[in-house]
Formats: structure tokens, C-alpha cells, sequence
């Protein structure tokens, strides 16, 4: 898919963008590649693999990812923020593409931002102290400060709505009746169920109250 849309958008030759995946050997050959000047790549391999790639091609100096929200970076600890802060030192240009830049908790935009400006927090301990809520035995209750994560998001983000790149999407209802699963009817009949008894507690507390008022 990614290969698809730099040959559309892009005035990058079919030779000049090469797939890193498979066996070591085959990524090997792949990396190698001398007509190659985009690698494309996922998580994983972007983890294992980047220092080697470097190594090859020591001019690689712009590290784009696609979904950030969903390639392990989310958690400023894990093995992959950790890859991805150590190739971005080495890199001129970062650009981390998402739809949703906050995926869960608040913290999990950090090791951007800590990328494209580490003066605004220094370390992930600076921004939980200015951002998270913790309770008197330090475990996490809620956020604070948003304001300061939409000042920072307005200065260096970039937003495209679909309707600008596509233009306006003309919406076609398509109602379809189907014939429920196995798996379906069981989370149906629990629902069911819970309804009806949520349904009886109300009645009773209308009734109740209503004796109350006579």
C-alpha cells in the first residue's frame, strides 16, 4: 500500500523503492539494493533493522512512519520508542503521520514531541510531573494541562481532512438485513437481559417514588 501511494504521489521510480521484509538474507540483499533510495519497512523490521540499513546507506537521513499511533511507540519505555528516539538523533528530518496522535493515555504523544522538540519536556518523568494526576499512592487518576499539548500540536502539526484531499464524500445508506451469528445472538441475549433488568430497577424506583408522593 505504501509502495502503491510513493508511485502515485510521488516522482519516485518502481527501483527506487524497495520492501524490507523475509529472511535475514533476503533483507540483506534488499538493504543492498544500490538503485534504492526509500526503504519501506514495518515495526519490526524498523527496530531490528535500521542501524544495519544506515550503515549501508549512510546518506538515509529522513525517517518517515505511517500510523504512528499504532507502531509501538505509544508507550515511551518500550524496546520500539527507544529504536525510534536513537534513529531520529541521527536523521535531518522526522515525520510521524497519524489520525490519532493521543491512542489511550495522554503520554503516549510524548516520544514525538520529544523528537521533533526535546526542550519542551526533557525526559518523559518532566512530562508526567506536568501533565499526570496521581493519587496518594501514586497511582494515575487523570490529566492535566491539555492546553499545552494543543499549543504545542498547533505549532508543529500539520492537520488534512479528507474532504480536502478527496473532496466532498457523497455518503450512499445501503440498509441490509442479515441473519445473526451464533456469537452475535449470545451478546444480543446478554444485552437482553441486562436491559430488562435495568428496566425493573427503574420501574421499581418510579413506583417507589410515586408511593412516596401519594
Amino acid at each position: 500500500k505504501n509502495r502503491r501511494e510513493l508511485l502515485a504521489f510521488t516522482n519516485l521510480a518502481p527501483e527506487q523503492i524497495q520492501i524490507v521484509d523475509g529472511t535475514p538474507d533476503e533483507r540483506e540483499k534488499q538493504m543492498n539494493n544500490p538503485d534504492a533510495v526509500t526503504f519501506l519497512m514495518g515495526f519490526r523490521r524498523f527496530c531490528d533493522d535500521w542501524e544495519k540499513l544506515q550503515a549501508i546507506h549512510p546518506t538515509a537521513k529522513s525517517l518517515m512512519i505511517d500510523e504512528w499511533h499504532m507502531g509501538g511507540f505509544k508507550n515511551p519505555n518500550s524496546k520500539g520508542s527507544i529504536q525510534m528516539a536513537k534513529a531520529a538523533r541521527r536523521c535531518q528530518y522526522f515525520l510521524p503521520m497519524s489520525g490519532t496522535l493521543i491512542a489511550g493515555k495522554l503520554d503516549s504523544c510524548f516520544g514525538a514531541i520529544n523528537i521533533i522538540e526535546p526542550r519542551y519536556y526533557g525526559n518523559h518523568y518532566s512530562f508526567m510531573a506536568q501533565h499526570a494526576v496521581k493519587d496518594d499512592y501514586g497511582n494515575l487518576i487523570g490529566w492535566i494541562n491539555h492546553d499545552k499539548l494543543g499549543r504545542i500540536f498547533m505549532r508543529h502539526g500539520i492537520r488534512h481532512t479528507f474532504p480536502e484531499i478527496f473532496g466532498a464524500e457523497a455518503k450512499v445508506i445501503v440498509k441490509e438485513q442479515v441473519e445473526p451469528d451464533e456469537k452475535s445472538w449470545k451478546a444480543y441475549k446478554e444485552f437482553e437481559e441486562m436491559a430488562i433488568l435495568e428496566l425493573d430497577g427503574v420501574l421499581d424506583a418510579m413506583g417507589n417514588n410515586m408511593a412516596f408522593l401519594d
